[in-house]
């Protein structure tokens, strides 16, 4: 016959499972609710303001807040718009401070700093936290050199540089569309500007038939 401390263990034992099991039901159906929201967002144009009251309850949820943000960025389609600039500048930033370590929404960030509402020193700041959590993450260190690199001028010698060495280092070679994108930023530059970048792009070992096929 079982003694009392021993029967008591058996129920707190049940209760911390029926209790760990109730979480993980109500964590799935928070999930399940969040999945049938109108999640769906036109990536031209951005969510809707429905779209977002449907899953605003969510953004202060463990596990969903993320998703929750990072589905509703908001879409600039004309950069005159300053309103809409804050706002996806608000939004990037509103998901940096869940996922600091994300050199992808640093960039992100560092390229709202294009538009005049944005101060210049944001986006360098920005850029050197995308070099700084993710210095050698391949699928970024492409897109960010053709960054750093249009921005060539406007960036301190420490991002110029490092925007070489991430087109250097790059694992996957630039595509037909990127090498056409950044040949036409580099023909719209200053010959001194275009000069330093081939200079750079030489002493790091890039080749001399590379800097041609990008107009250098």
């Amino acid at each position: 016959m079982e003694s009392s401390s021993e029967l008591g263990i058996r129920w707190l034992t049940a209760l911390i499972i029926i209790t760990v099991a109730g979480l993980a039901v109500y964590r799935g159906l928070d999930i399940i609710r969040f999945s049938l929201a109108d999640t769906v967002v036109d990536p031209k144009l951005g969510p809707t303001a429905d779209q977002v009251a449907a899953v605003d309850g969510w953004r202060a949820t463990s596990g969903l807040s993320f998703h929750a943000r990072d589905s509703f960025v908001t879409v600039i389609t004309d950069s005159s718009d300053e309103r809409k600039v804050r706002q996806r500048r608000d939004d990037l930033i509103d998901i940096l401070s869940i996922r600091p370590l994300s050199s992808q929404y640093w960039l992100l960030l560092a390229e709202t700093g294009l538009d005049p509402v944005v101060p210049l020193s944001e986006l360098t700041e920005a850029l050197s936290l995308s070099a700084l959590t993710g210095a050698n993450e391949g699928v970024i260190m492409g897109r960010r050199a053709l960054f750093g690199l249009s921005q060539w001028e406007v960036l301190p010698a420490e991002l110029q540089t490092r925007a070489v060495t991430d087109l250097v280092a790059n694992p996957k070679p630039l595509s037909i569309e990127q090498i056409s994108w950044l040949r036409q930023a580099l023909a719209d530059k200053a010959k001194a500007v275009r000069d330093a970048v081939r200079t750079e792009l030489l002493r790091q070992g890039f080749s001399a038939k590379g800097a041609s096929a990008i107009g250098l």
